[in-house]
């Protein structure tokens, strides 16, 4: 039975298309932080405008 080790001592080769990959997840990565971010920012100028103008609903 092989176990899959996690050291530091003997780190896995990148591949090119694990590079790739790697690139691809971070890209999806950022792309939902910046979309997260986008919405919180929303949400909180929504919130500012309810504030001011209470009525306007």
């Amino acid at each position: 039975m092989t176990t899959l080790s996690l050291s530091a001592k003997y780190p896995a080769p990148l591949t090119p298309w694990r590079r790739g990959l790697a690139r691809v997840i971070a890209a999806v990565a950022d792309a939902f932080e910046t979309a997260f971010d986008v919405i919180d920012e929303a949400t909180e100028q929504s919130a500012a405008a309810r504030r001011r103008f209470p009525t306007a609903d």
